[in-house]
């Protein structure tokens, strides 16, 4: 739920069920016993003992600020145990940002979900899934009259079968998705042509793209010649969601400033000539160290769609 502050900061507090989600499927499992191996204990367990992140330099060369072969051990540490550091440390933060862009546009979401035409969702560079449970909750929250979890195909793209693991995992928590939800999960960054069996006449196509233009290995040239086939093989709305921290000097969004000018089909349904908006929100942390002291974050967001009914917000 978005919050207005006296101080005029914007701040977004998670629901209960979130809450609970978060204590259930990434908290408890950090702070299970079962998990303390030597390796654990030595590179997480003892600079950690009093859970200030600010001292463990170690944690951040585990994980590479997200950038990581999770498929891969480091220094005894399991391929399961560095997504789990992964959730612990950022799964959070970016659920509540995904949740304070698609709360902040509902009006505009609500034209493309629907549990009667179940919405197409590939989400590109998926991690655990968060922009997936994020639309759900939305749903349920702020789009259903009656909040029924969200039916929807969802295909998630990540290079890492261990991040897809936790994300076929997370996706089974209870009534976050309807019953006759479906989901793959592939490794391949370009689509295989997989999508007839999911798409029906009036089923919107989402393309997610949260954090994954911070990809140093990503060539935008490729991607937006899949985009663009895709365009013109399936006549259905498309909407491209996207998201990246924001930076002063421009760099770290270079390649979405190159791939949106490419799409000239793709239009912003956000005010503005070009699109796209800037934000500070805060939030309270409930992983990783939970405490009274607001979290900041920094957000660069676009919803840009091929369909004639864009709206600007």
């Amino acid at each position: 739920m978005i919050e207005t502050l006296e101080n005029d900061i914007t701040k977004y507090v998670v629901s209960d069920y979130l809450k609970n989600f978060l204590h259930e499927k990434v908290n408890l499992p950090f702070e299970n016993k079962s998990l303390v191996t030597s390796s654990w204990r030595r590179e997480v367990l003892n600079p950690y003992k009093d859970r200030d992140y600010a001292r463990i330099k170690d944690m951040r060369d585990i994980i590479e600020g997200g950038q990581a072969d999770f498929d891969k051990e480091f220094k005894g540490i399991t391929p399961k145990e560095k997504v789990l550091l992964y959730c612990y440390r950022n799964f959070e933060q970016h659920l509540v940002s995904q949740m304070y862009i698609f709360e902040s546009h509902a009006d505009i979401l609500k034209q493309y979900v629907s549990n009667d035409d179940p919405a197409v969702f590939i989400d590109y560079g998926c991690g655990p899934m968060t922009s997936g449970i994020a639309l759900a909750r939305c749903y349920a929250e702020f789009i259903s009259t009656n909040g029924d979890p969200l039916k929807i195909n969802y295909i998630g793209i990540d290079s890492s079968e261990t991040m897809c693991e936790k994300a076929d995992d997370f996706r089974k928590y209870p009534n976050l998705f309807h019953e006759d939800s479906k989901f793959e999960f592939i490794k391949e960054v370009y689509l295989p042509e997989c999508l007839d069996k999911y798409i029906s006449e009036k089923s919107t196509i989402f393309f997610n793209f949260s954090y994954f233009f911070a990809s140093p290995t990503l060539v935008v040239e490729d991607l937006v010649l899949r985009i663009q086939h895709l365009s013109e093989k399936y006549p259905n709305q498309m909407v491209i969601l996207f998201q990246n921290p924001d930076s002063n000097d421009g760099r770290i969004n270079g390649k979405w400033d190159h791939f949106k000018k490419s799409l000239t089909n793709f239009k912003s349904s956000l005010s503005g000539e070009s699109g796209g908006k800037k934000e500070l929100i805060c939030y309270m942390k409930n992983t990783e160290i939970p405490s009274r002291t607001p979290r900041d974050t920094h957000l660069y967001y676009d919803i840009r769609c091929k369909s004639e009914i864009c709206l600007n917000n």
